[in-house]
């Protein structure tokens, strides 16, 4: 991972030894990196608009594995799926456990098949293209749903996001996110086209 999300969840980690989970919402920590700024109740606005989304896909899963979780508001919201697993760094799992008790905590190896959507939610366009493609490896055969911007740093996002739908093999859609310029949604369907 980036030595930047580890010192962000080094400083997460402190800030909960000293005052506890239960206040990571007033942490500018966590406005700044996993709400961007915005208020827990804008970003959970934002989560369920992101899930209801997904819902008009159609699809059913029997796993959800979100990939870089955020303070964990979608993965609440796919809790009530079958089984909701999360992977991220140690220190951010403690905020997510509070906000989405019913999510299991993965490691990246935890993988999936055409039953399984992977998520994620800008986390993988801003890790380096190495960091991608271990994640795309493990999820290869599931669902994809992503959120990205454009391009972060030097990252050219909508370039490799759709190079690998285009590479799966899959059908698949790309939407702009109306409302947050220059930033997309792609679902790519964990089937095979025939």
């Amino acid at each position: 991972m980036p030595d930047e999300w580890t010192t962000i969840d080094d400083e997460i980690g402190r800030l909960i030894a000293e005052h506890g989970v239960e206040k990571f919402r007033d942490w500018p920590v966590v406005h700044r990196t996993m709400l961007r700024n915005a208020s827990f109740e804008e970003n959970a606005k934002w989560q369920e608009r992101h899930f209801f989304w997904l819902e008009d896909m159609g699809a059913y899963y029997n796993r959800v594995v979100e990939i870089g979780a955020g303070t964990g508001q979608f993965a609440r919201l796919c809790s009530d799926w079958d089984d909701t697993y999360i992977v991220d760094l140690p220190n951010i799992r403690q905020i997510q456990a509070y906000v989405c008790p019913k999510a299991y905590h993965a490691g990246a190896d935890i993988g999936g098949d055409g039953n399984t959507l992977a998520v994620s939610l800008w986390a993988m366009s801003e890790m380096p293209y190495d960091v991608r493609e271990q994640y795309w490896e493990s999820f290869k055969d599931c669902h994809w749903f992503f959120a990205f911007q454009y391009r972060h740093n030097e990252y050219r996002n909508l370039d490799w996001f759709l190079s690998r739908a285009i590479m799966s093999g899959r059908r698949f859609t790309v939407e702009h996110i109306a409302g947050a310029q220059n930033n997309w949604y792609m679902y790519i369907d964990g089937k095979r086209e025939a």
